[in-house]
């Protein structure tokens, strides 16, 4: 499952800190959190790997799993541009990417206990089997 939903209190809480986000980055018609939001249905683009320039600040809770190292490389881009994305990451700290990708670009804030992400096909929230952090790529 790749498009599970950032819970309501957590992105609102991450919304109020970044002084307003303009997009959600990772989202469809159906989980996206900010009226703005690259993925299948919006009307600004239908992948947000494919857009040269986020709107900034931007919140991203990218899928899970294989092709992530591509969203750390679209984040690391972004900043580049002077664009800021927090980014709600498994905390994988085990893992080459982590290390690659997340360390050396972003600070981060890991989170307390786990995430209880919105899965479509279930009516209750789902807990995930790893932590979360909170991962701020900022020019």
């Amino acid at each position: 499952m790749t498009d599970w939903q950032t819970p309501r209190v957590l992105y609102d809480e991450l919304d109020k800190a970044a002084g307003g986000f303009r997009v959600d980055a990772a989202a469809s018609d159906t989980n996206h959190l900010h009226p703005d939001w690259y993925g299948p249905g919006s009307a600004l683009a239908t992948d947000a790997l494919a857009v040269e320039k986020w709107l900034s600040p931007a919140f991203c809770n990218p899928p899970y799993g294989k092709g992530i190292d591509r969203w750390l490389a679209k984040f690391v881009e972004q900043q580049g541009l002077g664009v800021t994305t927090v980014a709600l990451l498994p905390a994988n700290t085990e893992v080459r990417w982590w290390y690659g990708g997340v360390v050396p670009h972003a600070s981060i804030v890991f989170l307390v206990g786990r995430v209880p992400f919105i899965d479509p096909n279930r009516t209750k929230p789902t807990q995930p089997d790893h932590g979360s952090a909170i991962c701020l790529f900022e020019p």
